[in-house]
């Protein structure tokens, strides 16, 4: 399922920051403007309070959405402990020496350092919006998927990114999670943006 740009920013609103200057978007680790644009879009329509992120990274999209939206009160931001292997290699230059440093004196932040597929879902809240962007491996994306979904609350929504991204394998798992599920992640044109409205998560995903 695709959604064209200018429909979707109609939809969920422009997405333009009030914090920072919006070139500065583009500086805030792995992503576009648009990329960026639309995952604050879709956070602000959800008026989120708790928000989990996997794959934290030095903290650049937690402090964009702490800054822009002072309606959370807990962020739970996920990142592999410094020094770990990835299944992707070119993914091990990612891992952060100072994992979510960027925000670690807010409040709202908690850090968890894991790997995604040895963290119990009933360890984590239940989120009004999950950010999966940790592991680009097929396996760990679907496993990253499976959690989000059970941690998910009614009314939340899913977003992933790298979607389109074909130096990693984060296309060929959504697709395959789309085949299986009704084709209810949507992709954002113009953008390596997708996501899921909890409304279309079915019980046991």
């Amino acid at each position: 399922m695709n959604i064209s740009q200018s429909r979707f920013f109609r939809l969920f609103g422009s997405g333009l920051p009030t914090t920072c200057a919006l070139q500065d978007l583009e500086a805030m680790e792995y992503g576009s403007i648009d990329d960026r644009r639309a995952l604050l879009a879709l956070a602000r329509s959800v008026h989120p309070a708790t928000v989990i992120e996997i794959g934290v990274q030095s903290g650049g999209t937690a402090k964009l959405l702490l800054d822009e939206l002072p309606c959370i009160r807990k962020y739970i931001g996920i990142d592999l402990p410094p020094g770990q292997t990835t299944a992707i290699p070119d993914q091990a230059s990612e891992i952060p020496l100072a994992p979510g440093g960027l925000v670690a004196d807010h409040p709202a932040f908690k850090l968890r350092l894991a790997r995604s597929e040895n963290i119990k879902p009933g360890s984590l809240p239940k989120a009004d919006l999950i950010f999966v962007d940790g592991g680009h491996d097929k396996d760990t994306v679907l496993a990253d998927s499976l959690l989000a979904a059970d941690r998910i609350k009614p009314g939340g929504i899913i977003v992933w990114h790298d979607y389109h991204n074909h130096t990693v394998h984060v296309t060929e798992a959504i697709d395959q999670i789309n085949q299986a599920n009704g084709d209810h992640i949507c992709l954002v044109e113009g953008t390596w943006i997708v996501f899921q409205l909890a409304a279309t998560i079915e019980e046991g995903e």
